[in-house]
């Protein structure tokens, strides 16, 4: 499938995604656990979980997540991509370690916001180790692979949900991360960050790794020096606080300001329509809404067919451009949860909904299919493309510091809301910002599809 220049480039990066799929499986396990958590035979000592503990449960991972932000991206620059990354191995498997030896829930506190911290590094660092090792034929679809690793790790997450008993389930993915770290032992840190830390010599040894090349190959080398050069005026700017460096007065720009606003917005349609929100309780709105198909079969469903969404915006995101496919998922995403808030209202006013037991898996289906072709990958797609260079660094860490930060609020929220005015309500809210994720980005958001860096940054100044 790949050629012998870039195996060694695979080979890594379906390695460091191992910790991703980790990370998948953390979002997909409250999904089942939940609803064995809650019942009367909880194994947990201290009894059954109740609403409020279910929710801090759910919600302390993503506020773990908002400190590991910031810190990884203050170590990845002192320490490298590799050891970062290593180190993130550890806080996941204490994780799932303190899940099978829990007593009581503040076991489970600790160990959701230590698999969040841990869960930071993936989207901090492990897309800057995969850009810095791949060629730029492969680039691409290896960067692919980081969605899709955290679906497989959800789905992962369902089906030992449903096959394995309570204790079984971090017992069997405690060895994931253990697998990882052994795994990047095999691999050099990245030759840009080498060289730009100043180690010259090994730099061109991880590069002639990652090309798979010998030394002596002179024509090898030539294009490793042409390479390398290119990283050396990245060094000087390092040093020049006037060149792309993030400062504050760098930020704080009408250009900046207003990327870090859209930024923010398109965040906020992510969770504020409930993807999140959705995945981590799957089992239990299975349960609620009736299906006759079972929560954790329903969740498993619903998990292949995000899976298979994954595939969608990587198809399409540069054909029909982002602006088609965030309005389009975000209508679709908006009409599914209407069809779902409905049917989950008429049931709950007791009327007979025989013959339509299958109308929440497949609403339910609609929604995540249709966030995953957009909403969902896409606002990282267009934060990256809309930032201007020299507020890249800075305006990352603060949407993704907003992004952990918002999905806290809605984990930790919808149980609450859910017990006062319904889940059917929690999905009419939701549809709501759906419907106005649409008018925002037809009346605000600009077209990148095709346009170079310079051109987009003139649109940003209009």
């Amino acid at each position: 499938m790949f050629s012998r220049d870039v195996r060694n480039q695979f080979l890594a990066t379906v390695t460091v995604n191992i910790l991703q799929i980790g990370f998948g499986a953390v979002l997909g396990w409250p999904s089942a656990s939940l609803l064995v958590l809650e019942a009367e035979d909880s194994p947990l000592p201290s009894g059954p979980l109740t609403v409020a503990e279910k929710s801090w449960v759910s919600a302390l991972m993503y506020l773990g997540g908002s400190l590991g932000c910031i810190f990884f991206g203050w170590a990845s620059n002192r320490y490298g991509r590799k050891y970062p990354l290593m180190g993130a191995a550890l806080p996941q498997l204490v994780g799932w370690l303190l899940i099978i030896y829990a007593q009581n829930p503040y076991y489970l506190y600790i160990s959701r916001f230590m698999s969040g911290f841990s869960g930071s590094a993936n989207y901090v660092i492990l897309p800057v180790f995969v850009a810095e090792i791949a060629d730029t034929k492969v680039r691409g679809t290896l960067g692919s692979l980081f969605i899709l690793c955290v679906n497989i790790g959800i789905l992962l997450a369902f089906v030992l949900g449903h096959v394995c008993s309570y204790v079984m389930m971090p017992i069997i993915l405690s060895v994931v991360p253990v697998v990882f770290f052994v795994g990047m032992c095999f691999f050099p840190e990245s030759p840009q960050y080498l060289m730009q830390s100043g180690q010259e010599t090994e730099a061109k040894k991880s590069y002639c790794f990652y090309r798979n090349i010998e030394p002596q190959q002179n024509h090898e080398m030539d294009l490793l020096h042409n390479e390398l050069d290119k990283f050396k005026p990245v060094i000087v700017s390092k040093d020049d606080k006037s060149n792309y460096k993030s400062t504050w007065s760098a930020f704080n720009t009408p250009v900046a300001r207003k990327a870090i606003f859209l930024g923010v917005a398109l965040l906020a349609l992510k969770q504020f329509t409930g993807n999140t929100t959705m995945l981590n309780y799957a089992g239990e709105i299975f349960k609620v809404s009736g299906s006759h198909l079972g929560p954790n079969m329903s969740a498993i469903i619903i998990g292949i067919i995000q899976l298979v969404g994954t595939f969608t915006p990587t198809l399409l995101v540069d054909r029909a451009g982002r602006k088609v496919l965030l309005v389009v998922s975000s209508g679709l995403t908006g009409i599914g949860l209407v069809c779902l808030g409905v049917y989950m209202c008429l049931q709950s006013k007791g009327y007979d909904l025989t013959g339509l037991g299958l109308i929440p898996l497949i609403s339910f289906s609609v929604v995540l299919f249709a966030q995953s072709c957009g909403v969902v990958p896409l606002p990282f797609v267009v934060i990256s493309e809309i930032l201007p260079r020299e507020a890249k660094a800075i305006g990352s860490t603060i949407c993704m510091v907003v992004l952990w930060g918002f999905a806290f609020i809605m984990v930790k929220a919808f149980p609450i809301i859910a017990a006062t005015v319904g889940m059917y309500g929690c999905w009419f809210l939701f549809a709501a910002v759906a419907f106005g994720g649409v008018v925002f980005v037809l009346a605000v958001l600009p077209e990148t599809k095709g346009k170079s860096f310079d051109e987009i940054m003139e649109i940003m100044k209009g």
